[in-house]
């Protein structure tokens, strides 16, 4: 085996490492998981985008829609996901999970998810949240030049939480240049403008402000406090629909650290706490203020750990 890269390879090695260096930076990529903390722990945007560059059917034969390259090829790129501290579960999905299917039954219904960026392989070894050698039940008989695994699992799941329907992943484009979770949220915003130009919106800042003088009005508190709930619950679900558009996932974990950003994006737009003033289109835009710092934040190397007091 030659000691030096071929023409080709060298092309392969630089076309890698420029996608690394801007798709799968540090600050962009591993802080930005790290900060949220990412179940996952890798973005699925990228995968996908691992996938348009070729890279997740480098090992795949070209009968199969792949690349048909070697180890040296996959060599190559896992240097450059090295290079970056780029995550990515290219080593496990690209690599060890399709030099084990290959040639059997099982790469006609995984090379294709594979190939396109959605299907993800992992070890299935421990069931519980840590790992604990003495409690691993699986078991690897030798049978012929390799090993027959067994064992039982009982949870396998594509990615933390289960994955989003596909027709909910591919509401995950774009809209005119702009993505459709945010479209969607857009829309919700400006929901809101003929509310608050209304009797109900205005109902509800005097509620806010003072039942008791609300009241005294002649306005049906208990009516408008059912509807506040109401639609509260019916903005949550949006958003939250909207939130694993982009996520591509069913994490019921995934949003807990967007709690306080929440609250500090309402009171730093407008919100009162203490009712009676402020709006949705106030609170999003203090939000949007929280993330940019946050981003600008990470930009700066700054540790996720001091970025949530900030």
């Amino acid at each position: 085996m030659p000691l030096y890269l071929t023409d080709d390879q060298v092309m392969l090695r630089d076309t890698a490492r420029g996608f690394m260096a801007d798709e799968g930076a540090i600050a962009t990529q591993l802080r930005h998981w790290r900060a949220i903390n990412c179940k996952d722990g890798f973005g699925h945007g990228l995968w996908r985008k691992f996938a348009e560059m070729g890279f997740t059917g480098i090992l795949i034969d070209e009968a199969d829609g792949g690349l048909g390259l070697g180890h040296v090829e996959a060599g190559i790129v896992l240097e450059e996901i090295g290079r970056n501290l780029t995550p990515s579960p290219f080593l496990m999905t690209a690599v060890a999970f399709v030099e084990a299917v290959k040639g059997t039954a099982h790469a006609a219904r995984w090379f294709p998810g594979i190939l396109a960026g959605e299907t993800v392989a992992a070890l299935a070894v421990d069931e519980g949240a840590k790992h604990r050698p003495d409690d691993i039940a699986m078991r690897a008989d030798r049978s012929g030049n390799g090993f027959v695994l067994s064992g039982a699992t009982l949870v396998i799941l594509p990615m933390a939480g289960g994955r989003a329907p596909g027709w909910m992943i591919a509401l995950g484009g774009s809209l005119g240049g702009f993505p459709l979770p945010l479209v969607i949220l857009a829309v919700v915003a400006l929901m809101w403008l003929p509310v608050r130009q209304s009797a109900f919106g205005r109902n509800l800042l005097a509620v806010g402000g003072d039942q008791r003088a609300a009241f005294a009005s002649g306005i049906d508190v208990a009516a408008v406090r059912f509807l506040v709930y109401v639609f509260g619950g019916v903005i949550a679900a949006v958003t939250g629909f909207a939130f694993t558009v982009s996520l591509g996932s069913g994490d019921p974990t995934a949003a807990a650290p967007y709690t306080l950003i929440g609250i500090a994006g309402a009171v730093l737009g407008g919100v009162s706490l203490a009712g009676g003033r402020g709006g949705i289109l106030g609170a999003a835009a203090g939000g949007a203020v929280l993330f940019l710092v946050q981003n600008l934040l990470s930009l700066a190397h700054v540790s996720a750990f001091y970025a949530q007091f900030a």
